[in-house]
C-alpha cells in the first residue's frame, strides 16, 4: 500500500493525491464494496481468488488508473462546482430567481470579524459565497478588482505565503470534493444498492451520501475563512510586489493608489488605460539605469517631492510659473519631474481648504460628469432613518466611477464615513435632492 501511494503521489502529486484521488478511491471502492455485497461477499472472494495471478494484478491497475482519471477529471470539474457552491447559479432552471431570493436574507454579521461578510448590495445565496465574495471585495478598497488582479498578484508572492495559501486551498478543494463525491454516491451508490441488495439498502445509502455530502459542504464553508483571510492579507501587504514587478512607480498616497490601480484594470481588461489618464500607471523613465525624465517634455520642473493634493507656490517650480501657482497637484511629483498640467487641478484660493479635510470616499457609481473643482452635494443613505445631506463638498479627483477624493467640514466627514451608501449630486441638479 505504501509503493502504491508513492507511486500515485509521483503521478498525481501530493496536493491531488490528498485532496482527490484519495476520497475518489475511497468512492470507488465503497462501490466495489456494494457490487460485492449483492452478489454475496464468499462468491465474490471465490471468483476473485479463481482469478489467476495476472488478471489480478491486471483488474487492480485497471482500478487504480480509473480511480486517477476519475481524479482528474473530477479536478477539472471542481472549480464550477465551487461555483455553484457559491451561488452563482445563472444557467440552472430558476437559479438565478432562487440566487436573488436567498441573497435578500441577511446573514448575521460576526462583529468581531465584521470584514468577514460582504456589504449588503453584494450577499452571495450562500454561506460559502460569502465567506469568499467577502475576501474578494477586500480588494476594492485599493481600487483593485480581486478576480482580474488575482491571477498576477499570486506569482509574485512570496514562497512562505504561497505555501500556506497552498495549505489553506488544499483544504478547502478536499472537503469540496467529499461534498462532491457524497452527492455522486447518493446517486450511484443508492441504483446499485437498489438492484443488487435488499431494499433497505437502497434508501440507506441515499441517507449517506447526503449526509457526507452535507458535512463536506460545511467542511468548505469552514475551510474557506482561513482561506479568505489569506487572500484579504495577499492584497492588504503583498499588492506592492506586483507593482514593483511590473516596474512601475509606488503611488505616494491613497487617492493615488485608487487611481492607479482603476487604470492598471482598465488596461488589464480594456486593453488601454482611460484618455488623458496614461501618466496614472506609474511609468518610470528610464535612463542609464537610473530615472530621468525627458528633456523635451519640457516646462517648470518641481524642486522637491510634491504630495498629492499640495497647492503649488513659487518655490516648488523651477523656474517659477505664475500661471500654474496656487493649483494643486493631482498626484505626488517627484523632484526634477516637469510639472505638467494635466498632473494639476484648479486654482481653489486658499478660502476652500480652510476648515475642510482631504477625504477619500467609496461612492455610488454615477452618470454625472464630476471634475476637480466642482461643488457638489453628498448624500449619505445609512440602513435606516433619513439621508444626511453634506452641501458645499468640493471635488479634488474622480479617481474612478465609484470613488472620490473632496474636501468636506470633519463633521461631515465622522457621518459619511461609516455609511456604505453615499451618492454625488452636483449644486443646483434637478435630481439633487434624491
Amino acid at each position: 500500500m505504501t509503493g502504491l501511494l508513492q507511486t500515485a503521489q509521483g503521478v498525481l502529486g501530493r496536493r491531488m493525491l490528498t485532496t482527490t484521488w484519495l476520497p475518489v478511491l475511497a468512492f470507488g471502492t465503497g462501490l466495489v464494496a456494494l457490487t460485492a455485497g449483492g452478489t454475496g461477499w464468499g462468491t465474490a472472494l471465490r471468483r476473485w481468488e479463481g482469478l489467476g495471478v495476472d488478471v489480478r494484478t491486471t483488474a487492480v491497475l485497471l482500478f487504480v488508473t480509473a480511480t486517477a482519471l476519475l481524479s482528474q477529471l473530477l479536478a477539472a470539474a471542481r472549480p464550477s462546482v465551487i461555483k455553484l457552491f457559491e451561488g452563482y447559479w445563472d444557467g440552472i432552471p430558476l437559479g438565478r430567481r432562487c440566487a436573488l431570493r436567498l441573497s435578500a436574507r441577511r446573514p448575521g454579521v460576526d462583529t468581531a470579524r465584521p470584514w468577514t461578510a460582504p456589504t449588503p448590495e453584494r450577499l452571495m445565496p450562500t454561506r460559502f459565497g460569502n465567506v469568499l465574495r467577502a475576501a474578494e471585495q477586500a480588494a476594492e478598497r485599493y481600487g483593485m478588482d480581486a478576480v482580474t488582479a488575482w491571477p498576477r498578484l499570486y506569482t509574485v508572492l512570496p514562497d512562505a505565503f504561497r505555501a500556506s495559501l497552498a495549505t489553506a486551498a488544499g483544504t478547502l478543494d478536499l472537503m469540496v470534493t467529499i461534498s462532491m463525491l457524497g452527492a455522486v454516491f447518493t446517486v450511484a451508490g443508492t441504483t446499485v444498492a437498489a438492484l443488487l441488495l435488499p431494499w433497505q439498502a437502497a434508501p440507506v445509502c441515499a441517507v449517506a451520501g447526503l449526509v457526507v455530502a452535507r458535512l463536506g459542504y460545511r467542511g468548505a464553508v469552514h475551510a474557506a475563512a482561513p482561506y479568505g483571510d489569506l487572500v484579504r492579507s495577499a492584497f492588504d501587504v503583498h499588492r506592492w510586489l506586483l507593482i514593483d514587478a511590473m516596474g512601475l512607480q509606488r503611488p505616494g498616497g491613497y487617492a493615488e493608489e485608487l487611481a492607479q490601480w482603476r487604470q492598471i484594470h482598465q488596461l488589464w481588461q480594456r486593453g488601454h488605460p482611460d484618455s488623458g489618464s496614461a501618466w496614472m500607471l506609474g511609468y518610470p523613465p528610464k535612463e542609464n539605469g537610473t530615472f530621468r525624465y525627458p528633456a523635451e517634455r519640457g516646462g517648470p520642473t518641481a524642486t522637491g517631492r510634491l504630495p498629492a493634493f499640495h497647492i503649488l507656490s513659487p518655490h516648488d517650480l523651477e523656474p517659477p510659473a505664475t500661471d500654474l501657482v496656487g493649483r494643486y497637484t493631482l498626484r505626488t511629483i517627484d523632484r526634477g519631474e516637469p510639472v505638467a498640467p494635466d498632473a494639476l487641478g484648479p486654482a481653489l484660493g486658499a478660502e476652500a481648504f480652510r476648515g475642510r479635510l482631504i477625504a477619500a470616499l467609496r461612492t455610488r457609481s454615477t452618470p454625472l460628469e464630476v471634475a476637480p473643482g466642482d461643488r457638489v452635494r453628498l448624500v449619505g443613505i445609512p440602513e435606516s432613518g433619513s439621508p444626511y445631506h453634506a452641501t458645499d463638498v468640493v471635488v479634488l479627483a474622480r479617481p474612478g466611477d465609484e470613488s472620490l477624493v473632496a474636501l468636506l467640514p470633519q463633521s461631515d466627514l465622522d457621518v459619511l464615513l461609516p455609511m456604505q451608501d453615499v451618492v454625488v449630486s452636483l449644486e443646483g441638479h434637478p435630481h439633487g435632492d434624491h
